[in-house]
């Protein structure tokens, strides 16, 4: 497994007369294989040549060859391959047979994918793919009614091409980053490479090399705007991500998350260490990352003095996965984005009936239940008597988070007494009770 190439090697004809076509002694090629072409002599039976290499253990290697009379069928050549990995590799094989015996054909070592038609065309061919580069050897075989047999080879070789370095992160993820000036943001990329090899970085501020790690710190000066990219490269390729950095902004933002609450609803907080000429911050909303944002707060949300900021989202469904982004609004009209954040609203594992909300109430309440899966829901109200008040479900309802609100009035549109009641709740197998207080 070590080719030896230029090697000298003598082939001697021992036994069956016959002839070489190459002058001897032959050279090895670069795969250290050396060959030639060897004429059998005129009578059949056996053939037998040396393969003789001065200073090898193994010499001389004796080849033995059958004689017959038979004549084998004969492979129109077929020049060896060279293609670039996602190329296409095509070509016909053809054999014809002296003494006019049908020929049928085989093939030995196909390359995976690829399909060569035995039986009508002949033809091979092979789409290759990102993993396909190097030598393939090909054998392709030809067969007479006779026993004859005759085999060739043809080389193919996929040369490699190099994929780019893919960017899996950056940070910011905006490609528009404000920075209140004298404050320091970091920057950083993370990159993998498809064919396997090594990724490494270059940063860029405006034209000029600032860094080769998967990181950089920029500290921008008051009232400057900087264009920064950072480089993934491997052996041949280079993938770039930009930002472009601007330091006169309202609002220096510390933090901005967005969290699930134990009743439903999504939980935005952010925090601000600065604010000059703000007027205040509207809260966008997307079910996808890079999509389209809507405004879901109905006012402005006024800029305040100690910069803690909260808003609540209720309209939202479990089993969904939201994102929000902050806008910030200068007292000039000026708009400026953040985020954005990202928070996943789980179904509930279990079935559940809350309390309703406000208990004593009047003139409505709230009624919350849960559902881990689509069911079919019942929910009622009923007097200290026992005696039905009013159905306020009877349907089937997706999984999630459920509220339903009593008015206080019975099924004919009466508003009830002060007094007592109760609601029970069932889906599919799950049951439940609870006792509320109407007070007027």
């Amino acid at each position: 497994n070590n080719p030896v190439p230029n090697a000298s090697v003598n082939f001697v004809i021992t036994a069956g007369g016959g002839r070489f076509v190459e002058q001897q002694p032959v050279r090895a090629n670069d795969r250290g294989i050396a060959q030639v072409t060897w004429i059998l002599g005129d009578n059949a039976g056996e053939n037998k040549i040396w393969a003789v290499v001065q200073g090898a253990d193994n010499s001389p290697l004796e080849f033995i060859a059958g004689g017959s009379n038979n004549n084998f069928p004969v492979f129109k050549p077929v020049s060896a391959q060279e293609i670039n990995e996602l190329e296409r590799v095509e070509f016909e094989i053809r054999a014809t047979d002296q003494d006019g015996d049908p020929v049928s054909y085989g093939v030995r070592n196909m390359p995976n994918g690829a399909t060569f038609d035995s039986l009508a065309s002949r033809v091979f061919s092979w789409q290759t793919g990102y993993s396909d580069a190097g030598v393939h050897e090909v054998v392709f075989v030809a067969r007479d009614s006779k026993g004859g047999v005759s085999e060739m080879l043809v080389q193919i070789t996929v040369n490699d091409v190099n994929r780019a370095p893919v960017l899996d992160n950056w940070q910011p993820a905006s490609s528009d980053v404000d920075i209140t000036d004298g404050q320091t943001k970091t920057f950083t990329v993370s990159a993998s490479d498809p064919d396997g090899d090594q990724v490494g970085y270059l940063w860029f501020l405006d034209g000029m090399h600032v860094g080769s790690t998967n990181s950089y710190d920029l500290q921008p000066l008051e009232d400057a705007s900087y264009r920064l990219e950072a480089k993934a490269f491997d052996r041949s390729d280079t993938t770039v991500q930009r930002w472009t950095v601007n330091t006169t902004v309202a609002v220096n933002l510390v933090s901005f998350s967005a969290s699930a609450s134990p009743t439903g609803e999504v939980e935005l907080h952010w925090l601000t260490s600065r604010e000059s000429g703000n007027a205040g911050f509207n809260v966008l909303r997307s079910t996808h990352r890079p999509g389209s944002y809507e405004t879901i707060n109905d006012e402005l949300i006024r800029a305040n003095d100690n910069g803690d900021y909260q808003f609540i989202d209720t309209e939202v469904e479990p089993g969904n996965r939201y994102y929000y982004m902050l806008e910030d609004v200068a007292v000039n009209g000026e708009k400026t984005l953040h985020g954005p954040v990202m928070v996943e609203m789980a179904l509930p594992k279990t079935y559940s009936l809350s309390q309703n909300f406000p208990n004593p109430f009047n003139p409505s309440t709230n009624i919350k239940f849960e559902l881990p899966q689509a069911s079919d829901v019942f929910l009622r109200i009923y007097n200290t008597l026992g005696q039905e008040v009013r159905t306020l479900v009877n349907q089937q309802m997706n999984a999630g988070q459920h509220s339903v609100v009593w008015d206080g009035r019975n099924a004919s549109g009466y508003v009830v007494p002060s007094g007592i009641y109760y609601y029970i709740f069932r889906a599919n197998d799950f049951v439940a009770k609870k006792k509320m207080l109407l007070l007027k």
